[in-house]
């Protein structure tokens, strides 16, 4: 019974439900999610203002939708939510019946088929009408409930683990069977095997190992052809160590633990994030370097935000952090970035528990200003040379072995373009002769840094290519293209 945004969308009264359903998706606000297979229906507690949840209840037959909030608008913002939970992560919701109250108003609507109840047959006279006995479910406490949520939440998990695990042991299949046939092999079925992999790992509740399976026969495709087996081959050992560590991985520090989790499927929530007490946090003032979308297999929006701390040591790296949101590619259109490009901010992040902390979100937002550099117009030079910034993304690297992109910062580099129309920064003579090269796609967008050095970049390095994102020149800030 899959659900998509795109139904979601059509049955959404307007555009202001589906943005107040988008903001109930936290863990701590759905106590219970569950889901009747056999009446086709979802139905989940959403804790609201008040103390007694709003109990929520969705027909899946053609997403009819019952819930006890007062909202006049159908479905309401819970019931939209409950169905996004569903087709975003159906593997939270428990096999179980549906309440009884739920159940009396699904039979009742499927037995009209839309048209009105039939009549009831004449009590006679003189016959007292009995009071309805309790449900069981109405009798159950609130902490019973959240007792026995907390104990449906724990089976769902041990079962997600178990058929992650079994999933993972079609990947290892599938590994060996790609080496065993061939790289030569891989480019004539590349796509058709990554997709009947990834609906296989979908249902197998590893959703993130999915999408990276889903993703790689485009970079694979778009990368040139001499590198496309070194391109596989790293692939392939990615997929092997992952699956090799998720195995192992009580054996793993806590950080590295929560980036392989993340990277399987698991997610963490906003809240869950904030309430955690280890979470790393940095308090100052960031200047937003830039905004970059990219379109998903998933049929999802992918906004970020690439943010600078101005407090960070000379002698520190600079730290940097990305804010992340996910937006249904239907509204895309209408989403609107929440800063701009120069923009200052007097803020507090929350990094995402990782051994390379990248991904962040606002904890607090102290203010911010209008879209401004500095006060000579200019951005900050950062303080390494392109040497020691590769330096500390092999450190980087090290420390995650399945980082996949890291931000470079250097200064003093200048631009210059080979026979097959790459650009590449260089650093100085004096520098060992360091160099990385711009990504194909923003060849012409950085083009128009030529000639203007000294330069200093800030982008995002994949280990092969640089997507510029900003640049400090003697001309002024210059800013990178916001797609792809």
């Amino acid at each position: 019974m899959p659900l998509t945004h795109a139904q979601i969308e059509q049955v959404a009264p307007d555009q202001t439900s589906l943005n107040a359903a988008r903001k109930l998706l936290k863990a701590n606000k759905w106590p219970v999610l569950g889901v009747d297979e056999k009446a086709n229906a979802i139905f989940g507690d959403c804790q609201g203002s008040g103390a007694a949840p709003y109990r929520v209840a969705v027909d899946l037959q053609d997403l009819v939708a019952k819930c006890s909030c007062p909202s006049r608008k159908f479905p309401c913002k819970h019931a939209l939510a409950l169905m996004w939970w569903f087709a975003d992560e159906a593997g939270r919701f428990s096999s179980d019946t549906i309440p009884a109250g739920a159940q009396e108003w699904l039979t009742r609507r499927r037995q009209r088929g839309g048209n009105p109840a039939p009549a009831k047959a004449d009590k006679p006279k003189g016959e007292r009408p009995k009071l309805a006995s309790a449900t069981p479910a109405e009798e159950i406490s609130d902490d019973k409930r959240t007792e026995q949520a907390a104990k449906a939440r724990e089976r769902n998990r041990a079962k997600r683990e178990a058929s992650i695990l079994a999933g993972l042991d079609e990947l290892d299949r599938w590994i060996g069977d790609v080496s065993q046939e061939g790289l030569a092999a891989f480019p004539t079925s590349a796509a058709q095997q990554c997709l009947m992999l990834a609906r296989r790992l979908v249902d197998a509740k590893a959703g993130g190992i999915a999408k990276r399976l889903e993703a790689f026969p485009s970079e694979y495709f778009e990368t040139a052809e001499p590198e496309r087996p070194d391109l596989l081959i790293e692939f392939l050992g990615e997929l092997h160590l992952l699956a090799s560590a998720y195995r192992r991985q009580q054996d793993l520090d806590s950080p590295l633990r929560a980036e392989l989790r993340r990277l399987v499927g698991w997610t963490q929530s906003r809240d869950e994030l904030l309430e955690a007490a280890d979470a790393q946090r940095v308090s100052g003032r960031w200047r937003v370097l830039g905004l970059r979308y990219e379109s998903q297999p998933d049929h999802l929006v992918r906004f970020e935000t690439w943010l600078l701390c101005l407090e960070t040591q000379a002698e520190n790296p600079p730290q940097t952090a990305v804010l992340l949101e996910f937006v249904p590619a239907a509204m895309a259109a209408k989403a609107a970035p929440a800063y701009a490009r120069g923009q200052t901010l007097d803020a507090t992040l929350a990094f995402y528990p990782s051994p390379t902390p990248l991904v962040a979100l606002v904890a607090e937002h102290r203010g911010a200003t209008e879209g401004q550099c500095e006060d000579d117009g200019t951005l900050p030079v950062p303080p390494s040379d392109l040497r020691l910034a590769l330096d500390t993304y092999r450190d980087r690297l090290v420390r995650n072995p399945w980082l996949r992109r890291w931000p470079l910062a250097f200064h003093s580099a200048t631009l210059h373009h080979d026979e097959q129309e790459s650009y590449w920064f260089h650093s100085p003579p004096s520098d060992s002769g360091s160099a990385v090269r711009v990504h194909p796609d923003h060849a012409e967008d950085v083009s128009t840094l030529a000639g203007l050095d000294p330069i200093g970049v800030y982008g995002v390095y994949d280990g092969r290519y640089l997507t510029p994102i900003a640049a400090s020149t003697p001309l002024g800030p210059w800013w990178g293209s916001s797609s792809g």
